[in-house]
């Protein structure tokens, strides 16, 4: 299994995170013991493999294959490039991408493959527009059946994502016997947003954040958040960022009267 991708640049990204909670120490690949959560990572997706692979194979059996819809979201986790983050922080490297699979040969297009940009908001719309019902007013994801039935270009779908990631580690940190390092126990806050090229990453209250390129660095080593090169499109994704947060932010119930 070939080793995590990894660049000594990565040790220098550690330091520069430093202050974010989630942060861990400096570590190597070797270190951090990479090759082997990499190969837990892939036992688990063979795992899910072989379970939903029975599934299928019971609907087989039972003629209910044609008329079942059935849809997966792969695992978050990509094993192949050590972060700077602990385990889980999911607006890092890959894992703010990954393979989101329909099944239903009854009501969808097959063999369709789509790099459209997606959230996992639009999988309970898109179960209610197949039930032919409304979704609720507050519910802030957009249907994908247009998409999975090949009626919409991929670009009608998502100018962009945005994922947050609020205390999600340590959201109460409590004392502890040592008492742990500051850094080790804070709460973090991040936002990220992402379109068909750009990756902006904004760690809450710190003046740190990550900006790639996804046409000049896939696989997200070079951080340009400073780059000047790059400043309109990282204010640009920022006021983005900003606009997509106020625009979901729930209304509470309708109102009973106009004032």
């Amino acid at each position: 299994m070939p080793p995590p991708l990894f660049r000594d640049s990565d040790l220098a990204v550690q330091e520069r995170l430093a202050p974010i909670g989630f942060q861990t120490p400096p570590l190597r690949p070797e270190e951090r013991g990479m090759q082997d959560i990499k190969a837990a990572c892939y036992a688990m997706i063979e795992l899910l493999d072989d379970v939903i692979g029975s599934v299928r194979a019971a609907l087989d059996r039972t003629g209910q294959s044609y008329d079942t819809l059935v849809f997966h979201k792969r695992p978050r986790r990509d094993a192949r490039r050590p972060r700077p983050a602990a385990e889980g922080l999911p607006l890092l490297r890959k894992t703010g991408k990954v393979p989101l699979l329909f099944s239903w040969p009854r009501g969808l297009a097959r063999g369709m493959v789509s790099d459209a940009l997606v959230e996992l908001v639009d999988v309970a719309p898109t179960l209610l527009d197949i039930a032919g019902l409304e979704p609720p007013e507050a519910m802030r994801g957009r249907s994908l059946l247009p998409l999975l039935r090949g009626e919409t270009a991929r670009a009608e779908h998502r100018p962009l994502v945005r994922s947050e990631y609020y205390r999600g580690i340590n959201p109460r940190p409590r004392a502890a016997t040592p008492p742990l390092d500051a850094s080790l126990i804070r709460s973090s806050y991040a936002t990220m947003v992402r379109d068909s090229r750009y990756k902006l990453v904004t760690y809450h209250d710190t003046r740190l954040g990550e900006l790639f390129d996804f046409h000049t660095d896939p696989a997200e080593f070079h951080n340009r958040w400073h780059d000047p090169a790059l400043t309109e499109v990282r204010h640009d994704l920022l006021l983005k960022s900003f606009d997509a947060l106020a625009l979901s932010t729930y209304l509470g119930p309708p109102q009973t009267a106009n004032y």
